[in-house]
């Protein structure tokens, strides 16, 4: 079903927001008080749970703006934003596999829910290339010895 993004939500694409925003949040505060509980520093020298704060003033502008800016309305195009975001923050994270890998697994999944197949594959093999050339190149750029 593909509606424009003037035209009001149906229902089942509505449903999939809401799911998609609880399961969005619900990951957030799961990694929220996983990164309080084991806090580690970022590359930038800050804790892992500040740059998880980043993430959420992220979805809170992008919820905010959606309502005013039609493009944003789209949970694709939310999605084509989602990937950049979480992987700037992995990268600034400098914790190979650690918490914040999981916000490029909210990414995809906000991609798988809303993009075609095909859209959907490319989209999931952009972010797996895209966190391997983070995993790939973050010792080159940080101090901190990894095992």
């Amino acid at each position: 079903m593909h509606l424009s993004p003037h035209s009001p939500p149906q229902v089942p694409e509505r449903f999939l927001e809401r799911m998609l925003a609880w399961t969005r949040w619900a990951t957030i505060a799961a990694l929220l008080l996983i990164t309080m509980a084991q806090p580690s520093m970022s590359s930038i020298g800050w804790p892992s749970w500040m740059l998880l704060g980043l993430f959420i003033g992220y979805c809170l502008l992008i919820e905010g703006l959606r309502r005013r800016i039609a493009w944003l309305r789209s949970l694709a195009h939310r999605a084509l934003l989602d990937a950049p975001v979480a992987a700037l923050l992995y990268a600034l994270g400098a914790e190979p596999g650690g918490p914040l890998f999981v916000l490029l697994l909210l990414a995809v999944d906000a991609a798988a829910a809303s993009l075609a197949l095909r859209g959907t594959l490319l989209y999931t093999a952009g972010v797996a290339l895209l966190a391997t050339a983070i995993d790939v190149a973050l010792p080159l750029w940080t101090s901190t010895p990894f095992a």
